[in-house]
C-alpha cells in the first residue's frame, strides 16, 4: 500500500508517519516536501521517499507520477496557518496565511483531483482520499455560522467548501475528508480525561491514527469533528494494543516467552 504525506515535520505529521510505518501492509510513504531530507522526521527507513518541490501550488510531472498506486493523500496545514487556527494570526501575516493554508491546499487538491481522473482507475477501488487536517469552528459559507468568526475561521470554512465541491465533482475518484481536531496535546502528556475533555483537547497518537485509518479504509461522513477523532482514535489505539497482545500471545507459542524472547530449541538442536 502506498500513500502520499505533505507536512511530515510538525508534531502531528510526525506522528502520522511513525504511525504508517508501524502498519506493515504499509509499504510505501512518499512525502513531498519543500526542501530536500536526508533522513524523514529523523525516522530511517527504505520505505520513505522524498520528493522535493518547488511549491505546493504546482505539481511537475514527478510529483504527479507518485500518484498511481497510492490510495491517498494525508496533508497537514502549515505552522503559519496554524497559528490563525489558534487566534495569534497578526494582520501582516493574513496573506502568507491565506497562501498557505487555502491556495496551497486547493491547488495540490485539484492537481491530485485532475491526475486521478485522468489515470481511469476502475470504480470498484475506489476514490483516491485526501485526508486534511483542518481544525474546530470554521465559518460554514453558505450560513455564515458561526457568529464570532475570525479570519482564521473564514479561511478553514473556505478550504472545506472549497475541498468538498471538489469531491462532489470527482465522480467519486477524488474524495476529500476533513479532520477537525482541537487542541493537539503530546502522547506523552498527562492530563486528567475530564480536563482534556474542557480544553477540547486530543492526543497526538489518537488524531494520527485516525487520520491515517481515513486515508486507508475512507469514513462515513466527509467531516470528522473533535469529538468523532477523540472516540475513534481511543477505539483504534485499543484495537491497536489487542492486537499486539494477540501477536505476542501467538509469538509465545512458537518460543519461550519471559520479557525476552529465546527461541525453542527443537529435537535435533545441538546441545552444547
Amino acid at each position: 500500500m502506498k500513500l502520499l504525506l505533505i507536512g511530515h515535520t510538525s508534531l502531528i505529521g510526525s506522528a502520522i508517519l511513525r504511525h504508517c510505518l508501524s502498519i506493515p501492509t504499509i509499504t510505501s510513504v512518499v512525502i513531498l516536501s519543500r526542501h530536500p531530507l536526508s533522513t524523514a522526521a529523523g525516522v530511517p527507513d527504505d520505505r520513505i521517499k522524498v520528493i522535493v518541490v518547488d511549491s505546493f501550488t504546482f505539481f511537475d510531472g514527478d510529483a504527479l507520477q507518485e500518484l498511481e498506486g497510492a490510495v491517498g493523500c494525508l496533508w497537514q496545514i502549515s505552522p503559519l496557518a496554524l497559528r490563525a487556527c489558534l487566534g495569534s494570526l497578526k494582520a501582516k501575516d493574513t496573506g502568507d496565511a491565506r497562501k498557505d493554508s487555502i491556495d496551497c491546499t486547493i491547488a495540490a487538491a485539484s492537481a491530485f483531483s485532475s491526475y486521478i481522473a485522468a489515470l481511469n482507475i476502475p470504480f470498484e477501488k475506489g476514490p483516491f482520499r485526501f485526508v486534511c487536517l483542518n481544525g474546530m469552528f470554521p465559518e460554514d459559507v453558505q450560513k455564515k455560522r458561526p457568529g464570532f468568526t475570525t479570519g482564521s475561521h473564514k479561511m478553514k470554512g473556505e478550504i472545506e467548501t472549497q475541498l468538498l465541491a471538489l469531491s462532489k465533482r470527482s465522480g467519486n475518484k477524488f474524495a476529500a475528508y476533513i479532520a477537525r481536531p482541537g487542541i493537539v496535546f503530546r502522547a506523552e502528556t498527562r492530563c486528567p480525561k475530564l480536563l482534556l475533555t474542557m480544553l477540547s483537547g486530543i492526543k497526538v497518537d489518537a488524531l494520527a491514527i485516525c487520520m491515517v485509518d481515513c486515508v486507508i479504509h475512507g469514513n462515513p461522513k466527509n467531516i470528522i469533528d473533535h469529538q468523532e477523532l477523540v472516540d475513534a482514535g481511543r477505539m483504534l489505539l485499543a484495537n491497536m494494543v489487542d492486537n499486539d497482545a494477540e501477536r505476542r500471545k501467538n509469538l509465545a507459542t512458537d518460543y519461550n516467552f519471559d520479557g525476552n524472547i529465546h527461541a525453542r530449541r527443537s529435537t535435533h538442536d545441538a546441545i552444547p
